[in-house]
């Protein structure tokens, strides 16, 4: 389900980070459909909020 609203957002997030034995890092992996307009733009505002919460922002979209 597309999110763009930060606090979506950072509930998700948070429920990786929920405490387990074996867990010792999170890594969220965000597809994005570049072909809408909507679908980026709501992309851009994840963006920001993922660096809001401190989370690095990778990007391995090719250049179109």
């Amino acid at each position: 389900m597309p999110v763009s609203w930060k606090g979506t957002l950072q509930q998700y997030a948070g429920r990786l980070h929920r405490e387990h034995p074996n867990k010792t890092t999170v890594r969220i992996i965000d597809f994005v459909d570049t072909g809408h307009p909507t679908l980026l733009r709501m992309w851009d505002k994840r963006q920001h909020g993922y660096r809001a919460m401190g989370y690095r922002v990778e990007s391995d979209m090719p250049a179109e």
